[in-house]
């Protein structure tokens, strides 16, 4: 390496690298085998109606040194049927193949380091640099190098060098609008106008971008290149060539940057020598506040624009993953850039080859090379080249764009590159989008051997080739070129290649083996500059042929009628080719039997007279017939024939009618008779032999009968019917008997009758007036009703007596006031209808049926007698409270349509203290609907509250029906379980109580509030309020707590909600607190004790009240007595003492001297002795038993609250209390 080169500074693995494929399109692909039975002539596929038959495959090789992509498109262009009178036929097959190991020079990336080549270090006076002439915006010069450079394994001896940033050894635009920012990779287009869209590739972009070197005036664009007389090419051990964009600023930029100008400074250098191909990008000086930052494309493009490879882009400006956002470079960054098959991977030969696949096939192949049918490109050729055979270049185009389309194909990783040779620019860039400089005209190879080889495959052999070496047909890498020793060089340097031949395929026409025709595509790869590959990549494609197919026939009518006169009638024919059938397909048609003026039909027929039908194929045509002027029936035939002398025959027949055209009319029915003033029938027309037209008709009816027609001009279509109904009036005046009415139809030239006998015989009528009869029934009140219609009778040629009688049913009755009545002709009479109905009646309609008779004549009419009544409907309920109003929906309902004024009222049921009012109180039931009253209730304060049932009734008419419902007067009440009267608190002052209040409902629904009145104590309740469902309860806790002095009390139950009035309900309990000091009120038992009644039962001493009779014992008389309680308190003590005896029911009292029990002292003295003194041992008198039960245990309590009750009672003041006798406290 010579001392210009910079030494790596950092050796990086590959940090990223893009390799991108960009494919325009999706390619469509032939099958890759074909099966078939032979055509039954000379046919051309691509003719036919299926198109043409294409096969093709692909190879898709990697990145390996002797790997390639290969593409084979096959086609079975045409057919000849014992083409050489041998029996023999022929199939002329188009082969074309390609093959590029492009892909495997595709640029890695190997290192990020400084490689700017713009510093002393390079540009010196030994190598100086030059003055490229770039000065202006968007200008571009071609550079001619003095070697060849291999890019993507393409050698090229020039380059275009742009100012914006970028160079490409493939452009053709101008050299003074070069593009400010070409995208890589990307490819040439032909838009749907057929335009060219030409683009550069084989692109070098250190820094593409819109530049302005003009703008900057010490900016200058330089090449770094050996210098003239220096290096001469065949001295030099390695070859190079830079640019360097030395402060040259951005397009636009202006005030943007902190120099005004944004300012860029970097370069790139392409290095090849005996081992190595580099290319090296390095940046010396950009801004990050450039608008163009990161927008920049940075990369290579292949010479396809299919392949790119895009280093990561700030790690080569900026050596970090993430460029700053402010300032810009500090130092010198930059990416390398290597071909790793440099010399190497190269295509040495190709060649097409033909195999049977059966020892017993006797089919034969010939390749022909020396007809000019051999093309390529990138072969071997003689010089000079030989001028294209224009005629056999375009039988190429369409097993081109097989192969062009199959070497466009792209599967990752193993990428494929696009490859694209055509005879034309847009055939190949409307298929791949490929580069314009890769598109060679197909040029004839006709060389002696061994620049290439062919065998033909013949009968019995087993294949045939043709070999084609491959050589660069740029001669850029060959001797002439002076290649500088050692380097690479000589003709195999090519990388893509392609060969197109004719191969005639000939199959003896009666070979029992089905013949198969396997077609291969081969390239030799690994090649070097100085040996060939070794290594063989192919593809196949096969072609079997079967037996022969076969096609079908059909029409799209079976039968046909036409008129006479030379109408014309259109059928469709149809042609479908079977699997496997080609052929020539041609068409007759006939018409059996043939007559003189007779149908005659005709085919639309191809240009050619015939069609080409592929397997699977259709075509259609037209089958014309016209009918002639002889009616009958006739069959038209379509034969269809395939080959010649025919192989196959088929045939359609159609059915044709020709008819005269001609109509009928008829009547339906076909005789009227009646007995009344009118008749009717229908007039169909009904067209024969397809007549269509416009027909007219009339009537004639004889004399005082009107006849009409509606309507009275029909229009017929062919085969068709049409109706007008026929009405005919008839008079009173008209005498019974037999008549005709004469219809008749005129159009198109024919008139047509028809007869309708009619027959009118006498009559009459009878009905009713009014027809509906409405009565009301009266139910409960058992009367009947009655009401009447007028029988109505008039003659319809008619004159005589008519007897009446009248028919009821379920207990209805009708009377006749007159039961005879004489009709004069065209007179009427009439007889009184009386209608009866029992008052049991159920509510329903009834029949009441007149039958009129004179003769056989016999006719009824009916009476619809209505018998209703009407029903009253009131709501269920109504609740309200005491002092309150409510009210409830009254309604009449009509039953069976009755209708009638109804007055409402009250008859009973009412409570004391309400008053009612309908709005409003009379009003009319409308027929078969209902009416509504609204009755308010206002309910007194004093009103006791329950359930009341209330009767009322609506009367209408003569009688009137009732209903009743529930009237719910609602209260509630509150109760305290010690409640004044009779129940009452003795506390201590700061001493506490708790009580029960109840809270009932008395039909009550709604919210409670709660209250109190202290009455000097402290109050406090659990619950501020209670919500009460009707006939529930609920409970409040009250806690009170001893004040200064004694008084009531008061708990008030407020309505807050619910059924409230105004002002709101409200109730209240008390209880009466006497405040003491805390020492028993003489004397108490504990809650809990249980105190005999005067029945003997027990209850605990807390359910007493003031009243209450209780047992006691009089300890002078010995005997039981019976005393009432004249006073009764509850007191809270802060100490008790519990006396326990051997019965087990102890005794509880407050420790108080006052309280004295009577005891029996151990010596026999019996004494009233205070509880206080009383001791174990001592003797209680247990009153119930009357005996004396020693006591076992005495225990005191003090502190602590515990209530007590003091109970007094009459003479002798003595109560049994758990069964021992209490006296009266002291």
């Amino acid at each position: 390496m010579n001392s210009w080169r910079r030494p790596e500074k950092i050796t990086l693995s590959i940090l990223v690298i893009t390799v991108s494929v960009l494919v325009s399109i999706t390619p469509v692909f032939a099958d890759t085998s074909w099966t078939a039975g032979r055509p039954t002539g000379t046919f051309e596929y691509r003719q036919g109606t299926a198109g043409p038959v294409t096969l093709s495959n692909t190879y898709i090789g990697g990145t390996a040194s002797n790997d390639a992509q290969l593409s084979l498109g096959v086609e079975v262009y045409s057919f000849t049927r014992n083409w050489d009178g041998n029996d023999n036929d022929r199939y002329v097959l188009r082969i074309m193949g390609g093959a590029s190991s492009r892909l495997p020079h595709s640029y890695t990336v190997t290192n990020y380091a400084a490689y700017y080549i713009g510093d002393p270090d390079h540009c010196n006076s030994i190598n100086p640099c030059t003055d490229s002439g770039l000065t202006a915006r968007n200008q571009g010069t071609w550079v001619d190098f003095t070697f060849p450079f291999f890019f993507w394994g393409r050698p090229y001896t020039r380059i275009f060098v742009c100012s914006n940033g970028w160079a490409a050894f493939s452009y053709n635009g101008t050299m003074d609008n070069c593009p400010i920012n070409p995208s890589i990779p990307a490819q040439d287009t032909v838009d749907s106008n057929g335009v060219f869209h030409d683009v550069p590739e084989s692109i070098i972009a250190p820094l593409a971008k819109p530049l302005d070197p003009s703008a900057n005036p010490v900016g200058k664009i330089r090449f770094y290149k050996p210098p003239t007389g220096v290096c001469n090419p065949n001295s030099c051990q390695s070859n190079y060539f830079g640019v360097i964009w030395d402060d040259i600023f951005t397009q636009g930029s202006t005030g943007l940057c902190h120099m005004d100008w944004c300012t860029n400074s970097f370069s790139f250098l392409v290095f090849q020598s005996k081992t190595e191909n580099t290319i090296e990008f390095g940046y010396h000086g950009l801004e990050f506040a450039d608008p163009w930052n990161r927008r920049e494309t940075v990369g290579l493009d292949d010479p396809s624009g299919m392949l790119s490879l895009s280093p990561n882009r700030d790690m080569a400006v900026c050596g970090v993953s993430t460029c700053p956002s402010t300032g810009g470079l500090t130092s010198d960054h930059g990416v390398r850039m290597d071909e790793p098959n440099y010399g190497s991977a190269y295509l040495t030969d190709a060649k097409i080859s033909v195999q049977k696949t059966s020892p017993s096939d006797t089919a034969s192949a010939w390749f022909h090379p020396a007809a000019n049918h051999l093309y390529g490109y990138n072969i071997q050729t003689t010089v000079p080249r030989q001028s294209p055979d224009t005629s056999v270049s375009l039988v190429a185009d369409f097993t081109e764009s097989l192969v062009v389309t199959g070497l466009c194909l792209v599967d990752p990783p193993s990428v494929l590159v696009c490859f694209a040779i055509g005879s034309g620019v847009a055939l190949a860039e409307r298929v791949c989008h490929c580069i314009e400089s890769l598109i060679k005209a197909l040029t004839p190879q006709r060389i002696a051997p061994p620049t290439f080889q062919w065998k033909d495959m013949l009968s019995g052999t087993m294949d045939g080739f043709v070999e084609t070496p491959v050589q660069d047909e740029s001669h850029n890498c060959s001797p002439a070129n002076q290649t500088p020793t050692g380097f690479p060089g000589g003709p195999t340097c090519a990388v893509d290649t392609s060969t197109f031949d004719i191969v005639e395929w000939d199959v003896p026409h009666n070979d029992p083996v089905s013949p198969t025709l396997k077609i291969t595509y081969s390239a030799q790869t690994g090649g070097s500059l100085s040996s060939p590959g070794t290594a063989w990549k192919d593809t196949s494609v096969t072609l079997n042929l079967g037996p022969e197919g076969d096609f079908g026939i059909s029409s799209g009518c079976n039968t046909l009628s036409l008129q006479v006169g030379g109408y014309q009638g259109n059928c469709g024919i149809s042609l479908n080719a079977g699997s496997g059938f080609y052929g020539k397909v041609s068409l007759t048609s006939n018409v059996s039997p043939s007559v003189a003026n007779g149908p005659v039909a005709s085919l639309s027929q191809p240009p050619e007279g015939f069609y080409r039908l592929s397997s699977m194929g259709q075509a259609s045509t037209n089958l014309a017939i016209s009918s002639g002027s002889v009616a009958g029936t006739y069959s038209v035939t379509v034969t269809a024939l395939s080959g010649n002398p025919p192989v196959r025959t088929h045939s359609v027949t159609i059915t044709l009618v020709v008819r005269i055209p001609d109509f009928t009319i008829s009547a339906n029915p076909a005789s009227v008779s009646v007995n009344g003033d009118s008749a009717s029938t229908t007039i169909t027309a009904t067209s024969t032999g397809g007549f269509s037209g416009t027909l007219s008709l009339s009537a004639a009816a004889p004399s005082g009968i009107t006849a009409t027609l509606t309507p009275a001009s029909v229009t017929l279509s062919a085969d068709g019917t049409v109706n007008s109904a026929l009405a005919m009036s008839i008079p009173n005046s008209v005498s019974s008997g037999s008549y005709s009415v004469t219809v008749t139809a005129t159009g198109g030239g024919l008139t047509r009758t028809v007869n309708v006998p009619l027959t009118i015989g006498p009559s009459f009528s009878v009905s009713s007036s009014p027809s509906i009869v409405s009565l009301q029934q009266s139910g409960a009140y058992q009367q009947p009703a009655s009401g009447s219609s007028t029988i109505n009778l008039a003659s319809v040629h008619f004159a005589g007596a008519v007897s009446l009688s009248a028919t009821g049913q379920s207990g209805v009755t009708g009377s006749l006031s007159t039961t005879t009545v004489n009709l004069s002709s065209g007179g009427t009479g009439s007889s009184q209808l009386t209608t009866s109905v029992p008052w049991n009646t159920p509510i329903g309609n009834y029949i009441v049926t007149v039958t009129a008779v004179s003769g056989s004549l016999s006719y009824t009419t009916t009476v619809t007698v209505e018998v209703g009544n009407f029903h009253i409907g009131v709501s269920p309920s109504v609740t309200i409270a005491p002092g309150g109003s409510g009210s409830v929906t009254v309604t009449a309902y009509s039953d069976n349509s009755y209708s009638g004024p109804v007055s409402l009222y009250i008859t009973g049921g009412l409570p004391s203290g309400v008053t009612f009012s309908f709005n409003p109180q009379t009003m009319t039931i409308p027929s078969g609907g209902s009416i509504s009253s609204t009755l308010t209730l206002n309910v007194a304060s004093s009103t006791v509250p329950g359930t009341y049932t209330i009767s009322l009734q609506g009367n209408s008419g003569q009688w009137g029906e009732g209903s009743v419902f529930l009237l719910r007067v609602a209260d509630f009440g509150v109760s305290l379980s010690c409640g004044s009267p009779g129940c009452s608190y003795a506390l201590t002052p700061g001493y506490t109580v708790q009580d029960t209040l109840t809270v009932t409902s008395l039909g009550f629904s709604g919210t409670i509030s709660l209250s109190y009145s202290g009455g000097g104590q402290t109050v406090s309740l659990s619950s501020s309020s209670v919500t009460l469902s009707p006939g529930g309860q609920a409970t409040v806790t009250v806690t009170i707590t001893g004040g200064s002095g004694s008084g009531t009390v008061t708990i008030t139950g407020t309505c807050s909600s619910g059924l409230c009035v105004s002002p709101s309900q409200s109730h209240t309990a008390s209880v009466y607190v006497g405040i003491s000091c805390g020492c028993g009120g003489g004397g108490s038992v504990s809650a809990g004790t249980l105190i005999t009644l005067a029945d003997g039962t027990q209850v605990p001493v807390q359910s007493l009240h003031v009243g209450m009779q209780l047992l006691s014992y009089d300890m002078t008389t010995h005997q039981y007595v019976i005393t009432t309680i004249t006073k009764f308190v509850a007191v809270m003590t802060h100490n008790q003492m519990v006396i326990g005896t051997s019965t087990g029911k102890p005794l509880i009292v407050d420790q108080n001297p006052a309280q004295k029990l009577y005891v029996k002292m151990p010596d026999g003295t019996v004494t009233l002795m205070s509880v206080t003194d009383v001791k174990v041992g001592y003797d209680l008198f247990d009153a119930i038993s009357q005996t004396w039960v020693p006591i076992t245990s005495i225990h005191y309590e003090n502190g602590g609250n515990h209530l007590m009750y003091d109970i007094y009672t009459t003479a002798p003041g003595n109560y049994i209390a758990n069964g021992y006798l209490d006296p009266l406290k002291m």
